[in-house]
């Protein structure tokens, strides 16, 4: 969709998205994919160098790719802006990494928002010595997940293999309980 904005003597038209971004509002929208993850990792890297005040970061994600997603919290961790992280809806998998991975005490959830963390997966084909090479990658990917998530979390990595060995699923409340959130965003008193 897009908007008209009017600003001294002339009318401007941009998309909602890029008028969000004027106001440090980023969208986590889909699956974590490259693509995503390259226009995402730019607009931290561009709104961190215009100033340092907080980045809003918007999440309704099932997950997706491990390394599309390592590649948005390293950015995250690397820029110098505070990174605020707000479940709009869903963060499944490589969701609830980059929800926890907001700036510790600007982790926010909308109430009726979902979190849903697990071991990582793999769709591993071809040859059994491939696919023995792309278990161990797997496993590799797995325990960095996990023991990022425990840290976020103020957990252990002995805790999160307990926990994450199947899908678990956690309500905002239960979000909150466990330390991938902060608090939960009031939407009647705002």
């Amino acid at each position: 969709p897009y908007i008209l904005e009017e600003r001294q003597m002339n009318v401007t038209q941009m998309d909602i998205f890029s008028r969000l971004m004027r106001d440090r509002q980023l969208f986590v929208c889909g699956v974590v994919e490259e693509g995503m993850s390259s226009i995402l990792q730019a607009q931290l890297l561009y709104l961190d160098t215009i100033n340092q005040k907080d980045i809003n970061m918007n999440l309704n994600t099932p997950g997706g790719s491990v390394l599309a997603g390592n590649g948005i919290v390293d950015v995250m961790d690397y820029i110098t802006s505070d990174v605020a992280t707000n479940n709009i809806g869903l963060c499944a998998s490589m969701g609830s990494v980059l929800l926890s991975s907001g700036t510790k005490g600007k982790r926010t959830s909308l109430i009726s928002s979902r979190v849903m963390i697990h071991q990582a997966s793999s769709g591993a084909q071809g040859h059994v010595a491939d696919n023995r090479i792309n278990h161990r990658q797997t496993e590799e990917h797995n325990y960095l997940l996990l023991k990022r998530i425990a840290e976020n979390c103020g957990k252990t990595i002995k805790d999160l293999l307990k926990v994450a060995h199947r899908d678990v699923w956690y309500n905002s409340d239960q979000a909150v309980g466990f330390g991938i959130i902060d608090s939960i965003i009031d939407t009647k008193n705002n």
